[in-house]
């Protein structure tokens, strides 16, 4: 069954893919949900392709979508959905922004499909079975020391007291690593940590869809997924300490978590 789940998430995030290039080509127009939160017609009609091609495979599942979509039909099985993680970078045209599935049953990642959009990247993994990048295996960096490592994090739109605390960890970080990086796409950079190109991702205030998928791809790949104070995160987590395992207890306690 985890099989067919993984078939129809690549489906359709090949479908939301192929809304986000439509719109892409024809021009697009902004709008603002927020201050600094984008909203295009790309984040729309991605979702609409995702939906109809989970709700007419599992049309009892529940569907939870950023767009605020919230259909729950009271089923063990939840889809998480970003169909545009990045809309910023979109926007822009800076190449970092995919569309990213999770399937859970329960609080528990059963798949994940994180498809990088510009770059042609599937990251994929479904539970107990590995995580791939374009159908080859992938697995965390051998970085043991904080030091040598490449982390990066995000911020988040709707919270200012978050933000600071992000500049603060930054504060705390930027002597104790030998880089940080904040490209704007969560589930990217979850993925970018599960193939070696990352190191460690940190983030404060995130949404399950944003998390779901790109944290299966991770452990998956060998690396850890847990909150600030180092207890495990699941599909329905509101933030992250993301790394390859060999370096997560320095950096908990670099960012003021676990003693």
């Amino acid at each position: 069954m985890n099989a067919d789940f993984l078939h129809v998430a690549k489906k359709a995030a090949l479908a939301g893919a192929k809304a986000i290039q439509r719109v892409q080509a024809n021009g697009f127009r902004v709008r603002y949900k927020a201050a600094r939160n984008l909203l295009t017609e790309a984040d729309l009609a991605s979702q609409a392709a995702v939906q109809r091609v989970l709700s007419k495979a599992f049309p009892d599942h529940n569907l939870l979508m950023e767009e605020n979509l919230d259909l729950r039909q009271g089923s063990e099985y939840t889809w998480l959905v970003d169909p545009l993680d990045g809309t910023t970078n979109f926007a822009h045209g800076f190449p970092m922004y995919a569309v990213s599935i999770g399937l859970a049953r329960g609080k528990e990642p059963l798949v994940g499909v994180v498809y990088h959009v510009p770059a042609k990247e599937w990251f994929v993994a479904v539970k107990g079975r590995g995580a791939y990048l374009n159908g080859e295996r992938i697995h965390v960096s051998r970085v043991k020391r904080l030091e040598r490592a490449l982390v990066a994090t995000g911020f988040p739109y709707k919270d200012p007291g978050v933000a600071r605390q992000t500049v603060h960890d930054i504060g705390r970080l930027w002597k104790k690593v030998e880089g940080i990086r904040r490209a704007g796409a969560a589930a990217l950079d979850l993925c970018f940590v599960a193939c070696g190109r990352l190191d460690a991702f940190w983030e404060h205030r995130l949404s399950p869809w944003d998390l779901a998928a790109g944290q299966l791809v991770l452990r998956e790949a060998g690396g850890k997924a847990t909150d600030f104070r180092g207890r495990p995160v699941d599909a329905f987590a509101d933030c992250v300490v993301a790394s390859n395992k060999a370096i997560h207890l320095p950096l908990l306690k670099a960012l003021g978590g676990r003693k």
